[in-house]
């Protein structure tokens, strides 16, 4: 199959009029047709793959784009020269209410306001601050210094933040608005090395050793952690704890040749031994304990998976593909737990029944929801009176009838003081450290250097907690007898708890089986007789009502754990309070557009049905998102068929954080976009027209979206997506695989890549056409190039720049006097690359077109320049060799980066020369680069 690529008529021969695809010695076959007017604007885009026809007028100030009733019109005004963007108005349909949005500039064309938000600017135009009136943060105001690097944020609800900068224009401390800060120190090599928390006279202080290849110690006051690792894989884990200073718990991790964990050798002796098959899917998870007697935890069947005491679940759709139905059965068919629910149309669930044959218990829950599409009342069977519900826009609970919640304290900075009559104490590190009552302390709580809660003392009784990628593995009473290292592990395929081992303090386990409703949390335990061990009925907000309970078990929601002391659940890095459906600290990242500071799940808190269509699905990369303007920002704004879902990156755009070093929201990342998938492709339905799904990713979001590639590809079967789920049960649809855009591949999940084996990097060639943009000038060795193998289906080139001036998105501190906009040169080959295969992507504007800032950045810090060689490898993840440098690549290495040099103006003495500025690109000499070896002429406005 060979793509081509049809040249438009003079005077547009530098542009595209279409491309096809042809099959050896068969006609050429269309894909997408451009036709352009007498000034050179297209006015009208064709896509003969879905018999689309995009039609565009002109007039002076304004643009028009229409296809049947579907019109959306900019209008646009003249500023010194540029035009820029005054009004959007879209009308779906001719009976469709007008959405209009409206920009605000000053006389030289720089925006003072876009929607809610509002801009000031000092006297030479730069940007001093921003402003947004309303939102999921309250009155929100961003101070920006004078390099554009945000230097405070501050709300009056939850308080803000200030930061200060190193020299070398990186974080070195954030400073609170109630009296903490947090100082960030970092090595030679640029790496973090350590984070100190301060909070009046109390300090916690993490370090990070870097011990070598494949060798790295964390140490903190309460834990030091020694990892090691080999071809990023985590090999080895060995904890010591403040609380048991003469034990210690060593566990190891064995993988096959695709990288999937095989064996997890436990601290506590045995092990879990996971069997895949050939597409990836998990075929069993069994259980060996000391003793070496295997046990089945769950194993597949043709539909879902069985326990291994024999229940099994079945899940199907009603007929209308809405109200979905959960069944546990015993091996002879009889129920033990059963769920229905029934929705809208919009996909809001209205009930909610549960029923425990074997306990003689029915739970039969209504819902009710305003136009904002948030919970406003809820009650139980038809008898209990009805709790109604009342929210603010950050998601906080402002009223609750009859049953009302206890009030919350606050601070004049945000922070709670108190709940009801429960006073609340943070620590250095802002997580939750302890909780008094007039007179006595109720618990106390101390966490990790990952901010995860891994001790609490309540009354006499202590408790450990251990965890592994973000999840919780177990549990261990204190003080413990001899040799005991476990109390409790919790076993998981995915995200959904499936197993408990429960050990007696002589070290014998038994195995329980755990059994999820459709949002995945656990209602009922069974044992090795299939007999209830616990069962627990669950309101809205996720707060538990036992029906059966012979044994102590504290999972809720997903990723909730309850705390009997004061029915609060702790959600990994902040407290939820299911009697107020929300939780308790602001979200730890800061504000965000679209995002509510203590709200959770928009006020929707069982798992729905998300009506809108999702067809490009955007992973940033890490520390990006919307106010970054990265490379996939800009092009999910410019798609247009069909809406968008886009995901920020891991980490804080401007501040480093954990998530940064170590993305640990990865994973959630990519089971939302799932869930909106899935959504999707219920909607969609078994209709005869294709869906086509397109993929954007920068850094690790490129990563993600090649993982999220082969995870849709394990499903699909001669075109059709073929699915039974068991929250809306059997999904088939008929989806076009077609674009996989990325931008520099980095898979760095968990610290040092120690987490990369949970993710499957290979590309299929079902995918229509798959796009790498490489960075050539990316010498940091914590930066390895994910590189493609290549095939039929699939395009690498090779780009002048760092790992940021491919994906765009430079973050503040890795500015100095002047913004490098090389990125452009990327963003326009992906967008030709992406209309190439058939994308409808709008035109990229005047300032996405020019490069008027060609820097050359080099990350190293000076002195490491020294060094001829870069330090970055090449990881193939199991499709080809890897490589320890990138010069050694035969097309991304070093023989092509010689010849990039051409066109490259370096500064003297660029090797030692402060900041990351090395140089400049000569623009004409390297369009003509492009030209020789990409075989593509960039095109400047």
């Amino acid at each position: 199959m060979q793509r081509l690529y049809h040249p438009a008529p003079a005077p547009w021969s530098h542009r595209l009029s279409g491309t096809s695809l042809q099959a050896p010695e068969q006609a050429p076959q269309p894909v997408q047709q451009l036709e352009y007017d007498a000034q050179g604007r297209v006015s009208r885009l064709i896509s003969h793959a879905f018999n689309q026809a995009w039609t565009a007028r002109y007039e002076p100030g304004l643009s028009e784009w229409s296809i049947g009733t579907e019109r959306h019109r900019f209008h646009y005004r003249d500023y010194q020269g540029q035009q820029r963007l005054q009004k959007l108005e879209s009308r779906l349909c001719d009976t469709c209410p007008v959405q209009s949005t409206e920009w605000q500039y000053d006389p030289q064309g720089r925006w003072l306001q876009a929607g809610l938000w509002t801009a000031q600017r000092r006297a030479n135009g730069t940007l001093s601050g921003l402003e947004q009136r309303q939102g999921g943060w309250g009155p929100l105001r961003l101070e920006l210094d004078e390099k554009g690097r945000l230097q405070s944020w501050a709300t009056s609800q939850h308080g803000g933040e200030t930061r200060r900068w190193n020299p070398n224009g990186k974080l070195r401390r954030l400073e609170y608005a109630e009296g903490g800060s947090l100082h960030i120190q970092y090595d030679q090599q640029g790496r973090l090395s350590s984070l100190e928390h301060q909070q009046g006279h109390e300090t916690e202080r993490s370090e990070l050793d870097w011990l070598g290849p494949g060798a790295l110690r964390i140490r903190h006051p309460m834990e030091t952690q020694w990892l090691k690792l080999r071809a990023g894989l985590l090999q080895e884990r060995r904890l010591e704890r403040s609380h048991s200073p003469s034990q210690s718990w060593t566990e190891r991790f064995e993988y096959d040749e695709q990288r999937r964990l095989t064996q997890h050798t436990l601290p506590e002796g045995g092990q879990l031994r996971y069997r895949w098959d050939a597409h990836g899917h998990l075929q069993s998870l069994e259980w060996v304990p000391q003793t070496g007697q295997r046990q089945t935890v769950i194993h597949a069947q043709e539909v879902g998976y069985a326990w291994g005491n024999g229940l099994q679940l079945i899940s199907h759709a009603n007929s209308a593909g809405q109200a979905v139905d959960l069944m546990l059965l015993q091996p002879d068919g009889k129920p033990v737990w059963t769920q229905a629910r029934r929705l809208d149309a919009q996909g809001k669930v209205l009930e909610d029944r549960h029923e425990y044959p074997l306990l003689q218990e029915t739970r039969h829950w209504f819902l009710h929801y305003d136009t904002k599409q948030r919970l406003i009342a809820f009650r139980q069977g038809k008898t209990e009176s009805a709790q109604w519900l009342a929210w603010n826009d950050s998601g906080a609970l402002v009223a609750r009838h009859p049953k009302p919640a206890a009030s919350i304290q606050r601070s004049s900075t945000g922070t709670t003081k108190a709940i009801g009559n429960l006073n609340l104490d943070y620590g250095p590190n802002r997580r939750l450290q302890r909780v008094q009552t007039a007179d006595t302390t109720l618990v106390e709580y101390r966490h990790d250097a990952f901010g995860q809660r891994i001790w609490r003392k309540q009354g006499d009784q202590e408790r450990a907690f251990f965890f592994h990628g973000q999840q919780l593995m177990a549990e261990l009473d204190l003080p413990a007898g001899p040799g005991q290292l476990i109390s409790r592990r919790y076993l998981y395929a995915g995200l959904t708890p499936i197993g408990m081992i429960v050990y007696q303090p002589d070290g014998q386990g038994q195995l329980y089986y755990l059994h999820s409703d459709l949002m995945g949390a656990v209602r009922l335990i069974s044992d090795q007789q299939t007999k209830p061990a616990w069962a627990a009925d669950l309101n809205p907000f996720g707060q538990a009502e036992p029906l059966l309970e012979t044994l102590e078990f504290n999972l809720r929601l997903p990723g909730q754990y309850a705390e009997s002391a004061t029915g609060w659940h702790d959600n990994l890095l902040r407290t939820y309070l299911p009697e107020h459906g929300h939780y308790l600290e602001p979200d730890p990242l800061g504000p965000w557009p679209q995002t509510q500071a203590v709200g959770y799940a928009q006020q929707q808190p069982l798992r729905h049905i998300d009506p809108t269509g999702l067809l490009l699905f955007a992973f940033d990369g890490t520390r990006q998102a919307p106010i970054t303007n990265s490379n996939v920002w800009k092009l999910s704004q410019l798609y247009q068929d069909g809406a968008v879902h886009y995901a920020e990156g891991p980490g804080d755009p401007v501040t480093l954080n954990w998530d940064a070093l170590t993305a640990w929201r990865a994973g959630r990342i990519l089971e939302s976009q799932w869930n909106n998938f899935l959504n999707r492709m219920q909607e969609q339905g078994p209709a005869p027209s294709a869906v086509p799904v397109d993929l954007l990713g920068f850094s690790r979001g490129a990563a993600l979206a090649r993982d999220f590639s082969n995870r849709i590809l394990d499903h699909v079967q001669q075109g059709w997506f073929v699915l039974n789920d068991p929250q809306r049960g059997a999904i088939r649809a008929c989806i076009t695989p077609r674009f996989l855009g990325l931008f520099d591949t980095v898979a760095q999940f968990g610290l040092g890549g120690a987490s990369n084996s949970q993710y499957r990097l290979g590309v299929s060639d079902a995918w229509s056409w798959v796009a790498h943009a490489v960075a050539m000038h990316e010498h940091r060795a914590y930066f390895p190039l994910s590189a493609l193998t290549e095939a039929m289906n699939t395009v690498e080139m090779p780009f002048i720049g760092a790992h940021s001036q491919i994906g765009g998105g430079v973050l503040p501190d890795e500015n100095e006097e002047t913004i490098s906009d090389l990125d452009k040169v990327a963003l326009a080959w992906m967008h030709w690359q992406a209309r190439a295969t058939g994308l409808t992507l709008a035109e990229l504007g005047h300032t996405d077109l020019n490069v008027l800032h060609p820097v050359l950045l080099d990350m190293r810090l000076p002195g490491l320049r020294l060094t001829q060689g870069s330090l970055r490898g090449v990881d193939s993840h199991g499709q080809g060799q890897n490589l320890m440098y990138q010069d050694l690549h035969p097309r991304l290495g070093q023989a092509t980066q010689q010849s990039m040099e051409t066109v490259i103006k370096r500064h003297n003495s660029w090797r030692i020369r402060p900041g990351n500025q090395v140089g400049w690109v000569d623009m004409d000499a390297y369009d003509t680069w492009l030209h020789n070896h990409l075989g593509w002429e960039r095109q400047a406005s």
